[in-house]
C-alpha cells in the first residue's frame, strides 16, 4: 500500500484563496474609486420625505452614500499592506507567491488581482507542497499570518485595539465611544450648542434693544401729541 498526497485538492485551495482575494479587493477598489456624489445629496428631513414616494426617497439614500469611501486613507493602506505581503518572499521557504506561479496582474484596471499560472502551480504542487505550506503558515512571515496581521490592523474590532477602520467609524458590535467620526460629530454637535446659545443671546439683546426703540418711539408720539395740543389751544 502507497500513499499520494491529494495535489488536486491543494491546487484547489490556492485557487479558492486567489478568488477570494480578487473578490475582496474589487469590492474594496470600487469604493475607493467611486465618483462622490454624495455631497449633491444631502439627508432628507421628515418634511421632504413626506412629499415624495418610497422609490424615490431610496434612490436618494443610495445617491446619498454613493462615493463616501472615495480615495480613503484607511482603506488604500489596507490594500496597500496586503500587497506588501503578497509581494514578501518567506525565508524558510525559500518561496515567495510568484515562485509557484501566482503573480499580479500586469494590467493596471486589475488595481493589483492575482493571476495564477496552473503549469507552474501544478508543478510547484508536486514538487514543493511542504515549502508552500511554510509560505502560507510560517509563524514569523507566512503569507496567511501577514495578511491576518494587516485585516486586524485595519479592522479589528477589539475596544482594547481596534484597527484603522475601527477608530476612524467605530462598529455596531463593539461599544467604541473615542473613534474619529465619533469625535468630529461631537465637535460639530458642541459647536452646535455653542451657537445656539450665542443666537438666543443676541436674539433677546436684539428683542430688548427694539423693545426699548418702540417704547421711545411711543413716548416721542405722545409727546408730540400733547405739545400740538398745547400749541393748537
Amino acid at each position: 500500500m502507497t500513499t499520494s498526497r491529494d495535489t488536486d485538492k491543494i491546487i484547489d485551495s490556492l485557487k479558492s484563496f486567489v478568488e477570494d482575494y480578487n473578490t475582496l479587493i474589487e469590492e474594496l477598489n470600487s469604493y475607493v474609486a467611486e465618483e462622490a456624489t454624495y455631497k449633491k445629496y444631502a439627508p432628507l428631513t421628515d418634511a421632504q420625505k413626506k412629499e415624495m414616494s418610497d422609490r424615490e426617497i431610496e434612490l436618494w439614500e443610495e445617491k446619498s452614500k454613493k462615493g463616501l469611501l472615495h480615495n480613503d486613507s484607511n482603506v488604500s493602506s489596507f490594500l496597500s499592506d496586503m500587497r506588501m505581503v503578497l509581494y514578501s518572499s518567506v525565508e524558510d521557504a525559500g518561496l515567495a507567491l510568484y515562485d509557484i506561479g501566482i503573480e499580479t496582474s500586469d494590467s493596471w484596471r486589475d488595481n493589483g488581482k492575482l493571476i495564477i499560472d496552473e503549469e507552474t502551480l501544478k508543478s510547484m504542487v508536486a514538487t514543493n507542497a511542504d515549502n508552500i505550506r511554510k509560505l502560507f503558515t510560517d509563524k514569523e512571515q507566512g503569507v496567511a499570518v501577514k495578511l491576518q496581521e494587516a485585516i486586524k490592523e485595519a479592522a479589528n474590532v477589539s475596544s482594547g485595539s481596534p484597527g484603522s477602520m475601527v477608530r476612524y467609524a467605530g462598529t455596531k458590535d463593539v461599544l467604541i465611544t473615542s473613534n474619529t467620526i465619533y469625535d468630529e460629530m461631537k465637535r460639530i454637535s458642541e459647536t452646535l450648542s455653542k451657537l445656539n446659545t450665542k443666537y438666543e443671546l443676541e436674539r433677546t439683546r436684539y428683542w430688548k434693544q427694539f423693545n426699548a426703540m418702540e417704547q421711545a418711539i411711543s413716548n416721542m408720539n405722545s409727546q408730540s401729541s400733547w405739545l400740538t395740543q398745547q400749541f393748537s389751544s
